[in-house]
């Protein structure tokens, strides 16, 4: 039976749980998460999905001793923590695939370690950033043909949490992923995240891309629901995000764990090149990175 393990049974980490209802195969289901109350909001979610198949799910505080292969890795944790889980599970349990959650890490040296580690282990591994596998976002990319683009979003949203999905998506649609990051259009003072502990910004962040494209993201409490434009010298697009269908992280995620087990492969961001758009976004700030 396939192995699939959760690390992190959050509000992230139960949607993706929902997903793994949804997949035809039979599975055996690990959730870790330290926090009991987290792993009985996760079940009850799972619960609430119809089985595509008779799968086997197990909730535990830790990652077990007992040594056993997992085919699939789905790391949810918080940055701060993301790490070590990262270097505690391979240690146990071969792993042959990995999906991270972002913002990838809190610490400025993890960016350069932890592929390395990631690698020296022989694992595969992705980003959850899944604007670019979603249709109405994905086949905007044959009408800029990895052209330079002007790419502007403005909204009410938690801007550090969702600049890295911007950022990757404006390197999906042009080939590009080398950004220089310019904070000065961002308010001065941080505000707290939804998440304790954590922090958000608000303001204009711009991104320059080496290909010639600007990145724009505005972040602006009362304004709305996000709107995006973005021009090349043959094409424009305006979409207003609240008026289209899109997939849930409960949706998406049976996607991407089917592919990569029929296929070896999925359509998230390769880790390579996720590590280096979170560089730039990150390298403007002061670690730690406590944006999610």
């Amino acid at each position: 039976m396939v192995a699939i393990m959760i690390i992190g049974a959050g509000n992230i980490g139960s949607r993706h749980l929902q997903a793994l209802a949804r997949v035809p195969q039979p599975l055996a289901i690990t959730v870790i998460d330290p926090s009991p109350e987290s792993l009985k909001i996760a079940q009850k979610r799972f619960e609430e999905i119809p089985q595509a198949a008779p799968h086997h799910i197990q909730y535990q505080a830790a990652i077990p001793e007992a040594a056993g292969a997992i085919d699939i890795a789905i790391i949810a944790t918080t940055s701060s923590h993301r790490r070590a889980a990262l270097e505690s599970l391979p240690a146990i349990h071969p792993v042959r695939f990995m999906i991270l959650e972002k913002i990838l890490f809190d610490r400025v040296e993890d960016y350069d370690e932890v592929p390395v580690l990631i690698a020296r282990k022989g694992i595969a591994a992705w980003v959850n950033c899944p604007m670019r596998m979603m249709p109405v976002y994905r086949d905007l990319r044959q009408q800029f043909a990895h052209k330079p683009i002007r790419y502007s979003v403005r909204g009410d949203f938690g801007l550090m949490t969702i600049a890295v999905h911007y950022l990757d998506h404006a390197a999906f649609l042009t080939g590009n992923t080398d950004f220089t990051v310019d904070i000065s259009g961002l308010d001065p003072t941080p505000v707290p995240a939804k998440r304790t502990g954590y922090w958000e910004r608000t303001g204009t962040l711009t991104a320059k891309g080496a290909d010639g494209s600007v990145v724009e993201i505005t972040s602006r409490p009362g304004i709305g629901a996000a709107v995006m434009t973005l021009s090349s010298d043959t094409f424009q697009a305006t979409l207003e995000e609240q008026k289209l269908s899109l997939p849930l992280q409960s949706e998406m995620t049976t996607d991407v764990v089917t592919e990569l087990l029929t296929q070896g492969t999925c359509q998230l961001t390769p880790l390579a090149d996720s590590i280096k758009i979170h560089q730039a976004l990150l390298a403007p700030f002061q670690e730690p990175y406590l944006f999610t």
